[in-house]
């Protein structure tokens, strides 16, 4: 019988299925009796190239003696676990006979592996966080058995890296563990303190703890370090943000307060043109030159006021947007951050809506301005629809000298102030109507 076998490990699983009349002699020592059916010389040669495995033999009884944990072939989880180094490396290879299960790390990499237990699946998380704890402890001791985290002489705390069966636990933010605060180098001294912090104070009166320690309270420290280091980061950007965004915020009120104060000499200038407007015409049997240059002038003056007031509109528009995506910006910032700018955000749309019905408001007003003076051309051009007035009244539509001379005054303040088209549109209607006025 020729047994194709090429490893230590198929080995003591043959021998554990194989011979007879076993007894556990000590802990992991097995003895047996090789089948007859075998040839013991071929088995006994085959065994040697495994001295670790085998222990004594007597081919008279056909007796052997061997040790199955030395392949990493164990009856249960905790024989496994009696052996310090299982608790912190995962065997390439081994087998838990209780539940049937034979791991391979070779045939996991490929695919092929059947599913993983439950509990062994908690035993490879638990394996991995005595790996990553040692990247974050201040020291390390007994051959790195031994983490120490280290806030002050006063302040600090062993984890000795033993766990039993019953302390394994799924870890389910493990991966998150792994890839935010132990294996990164962004704020990695940062995020160590903080680790530090929240085990301190989670076993805050212990010196000395141990991984089954923190296996059951894993995931709620977790939850603490994500907590810990969101307000870090919250604190570390907050000032810098809070400037940017007042600093901004300042800016897009400046534009608002000048889409109206950019044109306010042209504003006041609207008054001024309606009185040389209804002021200065005179009564006439048909249109008048006179009357058509004074109401051209005001039809100019209101066009070139809905141009300054649509521009006026249109860059309300282009502020509005930039606001709206500082806030979005702004809303994409750690939860509880947000909140403490959206104050500001609402004042400047509510200042927006207002300058904007400001705007339109003044809109209304010019056009009704121009439809005023377009009737009063009418008026003044149509003698029948106002000869039934009393003579005193058409006298008396000529504008007084001392109004003509406030309304003079208006014009050249408005003029020097700023100059602009609209300024000489103006000028050029009070020109228009200085003769008769000196002529009355």
């Amino acid at each position: 019988m020729t047994l194709q076998i090429d490893n230590q490990h198929g080995w003591a699983l043959w021998l554990l299925d194989n011979l007879e009349d076993q007894r556990l002699l000590g802990a992991g020592h097995w003895e047996g009796v090789l089948p007859a059916a075998v040839d013991f010389t071929e088995v006994l040669m085959a065994l040697s190239a495994y001295p670790i495995l085998i222990g004594m033999s007597d081919g008279t009884s056909r007796t052997l003696e061997f040790y199955p944990g030395a392949a990493k072939v164990y009856d249960s989880m905790q024989e496994m676990f009696a052996h310090p180094t299982n608790l912190r490396v995962v065997p390439p290879r081994f087998t838990l006979r209780d539940i049937g299960y034979t791991h391979n790390s070779l045939v996991q990499a490929s695919g092929a592996q059947a599913s993983v237990p439950p509990s062994v699946a908690n035993y490879f998380a638990a394996s991995q966080l005595c790996h990553l704890l040692p990247l974050l402890a201040d020291m390390t001791a007994n051959s790195g058995q031994s983490l120490h985290f280290i806030k002050s002489p006063e302040s600090r705390i062993e984890i000795r890296l033993e766990y039993q069966v019953g302390d394994l636990v799924p870890l389910v933010s493990l991966p998150l563990f792994e890839s935010e605060y132990a294996a990164t180098t962004h704020h990695k001294d940062q995020k160590r303190s903080i680790v530090r912090a929240v085990l301190l104070d989670a076993f805050k009166g212990k010196k000395s703890i141990t991984i089954g320690d923190l296996l059951p309270r894993f995931e709620s420290i977790i939850e603490d370090v994500r907590s810990n280091y969101a307000m870090y980061a919250a604190e570390f950007s907050f000032e810098k943000i809070k400037a940017e965004v007042e600093k901004d915020n300042l800016d897009s009120t400046l534009k608002l307060n000048k889409t109206l104060s950019e044109i306010q000499n042209q504003l006041l200038a609207m008054p001024v043109a309606l009185v040389l407007v209804g002021g200065q015409m005179t009564s006439d049997t048909g249109l008048s030159i006179k009357n058509c240059v004074i109401w051209l002038g005001a039809f100019v003056f209101g066009i070139l006021m809905m141009l300054l007031i649509r521009n006026q509109l249109h860059a309300i528009d282009a502020i509005s947007e930039e606001v709206r995506l500082r806030k979005i910006k702004v809303d994409a910032q750690p939860e509880g951050m947000a909140g403490k700018f959206i104050s500001g955000f609402n004042d400047l749309e509510k200042r927006a809506k207002t300058q904007t019905g400001t705007l339109r408001g003044l809109r209304l007003g010019v056009a009704v301005s121009v439809i005023l003076a377009t009737g009063l051309l009418i008026w003044f051009s149509v003698p029948e629809w106002h000869k039934s007035l009393p003579q005193a009244t058409t006298q008396q539509v000529a504008i007084n000298p001392a109004v003509q001379a406030a309304a003079t005054s208006a014009v050249a303040a408005a003029s020097a102030a700023a100059p602009s088209p609209l300024s000489g549109t103006i000028r050029a209607m009070h020109a228009s109507s200085a003769p008769s006025a000196s002529a009355k």
